[in-house]
C-alpha cells in the first residue's frame, strides 16, 4: 500500500472499530473483533448457553447478528472517510 492508502486504511480501521464499538448488542453478546483487513472484518463469539438454542447449538439470531456486523463495514464504499454517525455514501 502507498502511504496515502495506508493512512486511508488506518482511518477506515479506526472508523470501523468505533462503529462496531458503538453496538450495544456486540458488547452484550461478548463479540470480539479479531481482524480488520481490506474488504474483511472477522468477529468471534465464544459459545455459551446464553447464545445457544434449545438443542445446544448456536442460536440463528446470534449467527445472523455476526454476519450483519461483520459484513456491513467492509462493503461500505465510504468506510475510509466515514465516521460512525455518517450515513453511507450511496452515490
Amino acid at each position: 500500500m502507498t502511504d496515502a492508502a495506508t493512512d486511508d486504511f488506518a482511518l477506515a480501521v479506526r472508523n470501523i472499530r468505533a462503529g462496531l464499538g458503538a453496538q450495544g448488542m456486540l458488547h452484550h453478546l461478548g463479540v470480539e473483533i479479531d481482524e480488520i483487513a481490506p474488504g474483511r472484518v472477522t468477529l468471534s463469539l465464544p459459545f455459551r448457553k446464553e447464545v445457544a438454542q434449545q438443542n445446544g447449538f448456536f442460536h440463528g439470531g446470534a449467527i445472523g447478528f455476526l454476519v450483519d456486523d461483520a459484513t456491513a463495514p467492509p462493503r461500505r464504499p465510504c468506510c475510509a472517510t466515514a465516521t460512525p454517525s455518517s450515513p453511507p455514501n450511496t452515490s
